[in-house]
């Protein structure tokens, strides 16, 4: 039986509860992964989101400092 020719559900029906069970368990297994992903991904933004913020605190105090420089001389 070749690749192409593979039929998931006549294998389903024919493997019984095994499969189901088999089955289920990688459903619990990839629903753990998208958990765990999507919390990877929320910890990536919320650092993200401070290192902007702290970008745009340099870039003003920098600017800051530049133009009140330029004043004084």
């Amino acid at each position: 039986m070749g690749a192409a020719n593979f039929d998931w559900f006549t294998t389903i029906k024919e493997g019984g509860a095994y499969v189901a069970l088999l089955l289920f368990g990688a459903l619990i297994w990839m629903n753990l992964e998208r958990n765990r992903l999507l919390k990877k991904l929320d910890d990536r933004d919320i650092k993200l989101e401070a290192l902007a913020e702290r970008l745009l605190t340099i870039s003003t105090e920098l600017k800051t400092f530049l133009f009140n420089e330029r004043r004084a001389s």
